[in-house]
């Protein structure tokens, strides 16, 4: 499965993806060619020129755009005590099972919205779906609901 961030601001992006989608160029044009277009985003992936403000982190990529927080948890390394209690972002990415369950998912509960993309397990999506729906917080399965999307600028 791939795990694929396309961020897109004005006419500009950055694509974020695990290497098997960034070698697969069939997939690219499938999945990205057309909504990249529609949102006036006309340069190839190759020449991505948008800057996103951000670390690598060894779990995955915490980035900000337009004053949104965003982190990406999206490796298997353990993520318990990286963070301070409390921690909060604005979008929070579960990608290739890097929580998988309640206890794992603790310390990122002040998300503004958890967005589960389809390399998680079936599995790990259930788990993580009842998890949040307990805490009451507002989730996104790309499995059932589709790609996310939203806008930077209202």
């Amino acid at each position: 499965n791939h795990s694929v961030i396309d961020v897109r601001y004005g006419y500009q992006g950055r694509l974020l993806a695990n290497a098997e989608f960034l070698n697969d160029p069939e997939s690219q044009h499938f999945s990205l060619y057309g909504k990249r277009l529609l949102s006036g985003v006309k340069q190839p992936i190759t020449e991505d020129l948008l800057n996103l403000a951000g670390v690598r982190l060894p779990v995955g990529e915490l980035f900000v755009i337009d004053g949104k927080t965003v982190l990406w948890l999206n490796e298997t390394d353990s993520v318990g005590n990286l963070f301070p209690e409390g921690f909060s972002t604005d979008y929070l990415i579960i990608s290739n099972n890097s929580i998988g369950n309640e206890d794992e998912l603790k310390p990122y509960l002040h998300a503004k919205e958890i967005i589960i993309d389809k390399s998680n397990s079936y599995y790990t999506q259930r788990a993580l779906q009842e998890s949040a729906k307990e805490n009451g917080l507002s989730i996104h399965q790309v499995s059932t609901n589709g790609y996310f999307s939203s806008l930077w600028r209202k």
